[in-house]
């Protein structure tokens, strides 16, 4: 079997100590979310026609035909607790509700209070839109799960990443009251902006707080060898850190020695992927037969993954039924001819 060889190298730069963000929470939607194991409590209840379940690890609320509100609250600090000194969360959700007329209201959004910053982040099945502005990315692949992430390093600037691509950078926008919390909304379209069968689902909910120092230890495709069958275009792969971490979008280079450098398109984590390992999605195939350098910035510390991509070389063509008397024939009258020669060498020797 043919065989494409990729030769990988990870290097890793560290300027402080080997560490890496904290996992401080985690809601894997095993449950409702005001299940006594995951710690939320209902703001605004899910009545008919909304519909709770949980399918296939994943909380799901569902509407019929337009429907109300759904909220659930969980605190992450109360005064007098003091918040985190930092702080990400990130989440996984994904709707069947296309972006319509109305940008905000119509869909599910994620709240995050922390410091000074207050973000409500607007989701549909193919945008996100930031309440905090200006911030809103389009489109995004419909009816697919996204990862989206808030961080703020210090409670007053924030940031938030929808598959990697930066939805807003903004400042404070809220009074510092003490209190942290967050907050998952689903809703089931308006009058004028709604679908049939609405779903609004989450595959998780996760927070910590940010550190550096994170050094990838493991790439996929993990052994540099790969066939034409399993990838038939390398046009994305997945990194783990040795600890949770999330590079974004800008926070990623591309260098190859010729050809044309592909770009990131997404960077998000896949079904059942914990915080450490997420997947980076190229606009292309890398280029063959030359090497392509990836280089994550994340604070002082730099990863590097290259690839040497080597596709097999062209098959030698094979000799076809006919081929094979004809070469015979060929080797014969060359045979013939060789040994006529001898013969007359012979016969004008002294």
């Amino acid at each position: 079997m043919r065989r494409s060889l990729v030769t990988v190298w990870v290097v890793t730069v560290a300027t402080t100590p080997a560490g890496g963000d904290q996992l401080i929470y985690q809601y894997e939607a095993a449950t409702t979310p005001y299940h006594s194991s995951a710690g939320w409590i209902i703001a605004d209840a899910c009545d008919p026609p909304c519909s709770e379940s949980v399918v296939g690890g994943r909380f799901r609320l569902q509407w019929p035909q337009a429907g109300n509100l759904a909220n659930y609250d969980y605190a992450i600090a109360t005064p007098p607790q003091l918040p985190p000194p930092t702080l990400w969360v990130e989440w996984r959700f994904r709707s069947n509700h296309p972006l319509g007329p109305n940008f905000t209201g119509c869909d599910a959004a994620f709240a995050a209070h922390f410091g000074a910053t207050h973000e409500v982040t607007n989701m549909y099945g193919d945008a996100a839109i930031s309440s905090s502005g200006p911030g809103f990315i389009e489109p995004l692949p419909f009816n697919d799960f996204h990862t989206y992430r808030y961080e703020s390093t210090d409670g007053q600037n924030f940031r938030v990443w929808a598959n990697g691509k930066l939805v807003t950078d903004s400042g404070p926008n809220s009074a510092d009251n003490g209190a942290a919390y967050i907050q998952l909304r689903g809703h089931g379209g308006c009058i004028s902006d709604q679908v049939p069968n609405m779903v609004n689902e989450w595959d998780y909910v996760r927070y910590g707080t940010l550190s550096e120092g994170e050094q990838i230890i493991a790439v996929d495709p993990p052994d540099g060898v790969f066939t034409p069958e399993q990838y038939s275009a390398f046009d994305r792969f997945a990194v783990t850190f040795n600890a949770p971490n999330f590079v974004p979008i800008s926070g990623i280079s591309i260098e190859v020695t010729g050809g044309v450098a592909p770009a990131v398109t997404f960077v998000r984590r896949r079904d059942n992927d914990g915080p450490e390992t997420f997947e980076v999605v190229l606009d292309r195939a890398l280029p063959p037969n030359e090497r392509t350098r990836f280089t994550f910035t994340d604070g002082s510390t730099v990863n590097i993954v290259e690839y040497d991509y080597r596709p097999p070389p062209p098959p030698i063509p094979a000799v076809s039924g006919w081929g094979i008397p004809v070469m015979a024939a060929l080797l014969t009258a060359l045979g013939c001819v060789i040994a006529r020669h001898s013969v007359v060498g012979r016969r004008g020797g002294p």
